[in-house]
């Protein structure tokens, strides 16, 4: 574990978390100027993108991406990717949209069929289906080994007059 702290305070980013970003780990920024650093993580927490960072602060992805890490923790990062995937999913259809008419005719039956699925997955409530768990049990028979063997010695020899009690 590294001494790095995150918004809680916790230590919980690994060596592997920051090493994820390769080399940059946004430190020596953080020491030259605090305040870029700051405002860095000020745009991370109103949404900015990994790539949005570095173009507009002049840094590189890696190092916008550790000081994300750094800052925001791992739930920081996933709830940032969450955010970008929502955006992308929003201009994606928004330029669907825009060029439907340019679409031949099995090109808009599915994106219709997909769009049509999913719009049903996010408007009906899912229904969870608990799963099934299979317990074995063991029983255990309570009879002796030794009338076990009779038993089987006495239909085996199919000459047993006298009865077995088990």
């Amino acid at each position: 574990m590294t001494n790095c702290l995150n918004k809680t305070g916790s230590a919980s980013l690994s060596e592997a978390d920051l090493r994820s970003f390769g080399r940059s780990t946004g430190l020596r920024l953080k020491g030259k100027d605090p305040e870029k650093y700051g405002s860095i993580v000020r745009a991370l927490e109103a949404g900015c993108s990994l790539r949005e960072l570095a173009r507009i602060f002049k840094i590189s992805k890696n190092t916008a991406g550790a000081i994300c890490l750094r800052e925001l923790g791992q739930e920081g990062l996933k709830k940032a990717t969450i955010r970008n995937l929502q955006r992308l999913v929003h201009e994606s259809s928004s330029d669907l949209l825009d060029s439907i008419d340019d679409l031949s005719p099995m090109q808009k039956a599915t994106v219709m069929g997909i769009a049509a699925d999913k719009l049903d997955g996010m408007t009906e409530p899912r229904l969870e289906t608990p799963s099934l768990q299979v317990n074995q049990i063991q029983l255990t028979a309570n009879i002796s080994d030794e009338a076990v063997s009779r038993l089987v010695e006495t239909a085996i020899n199919k000459s047993a007059k006298k009865t077995i009690d088990v």
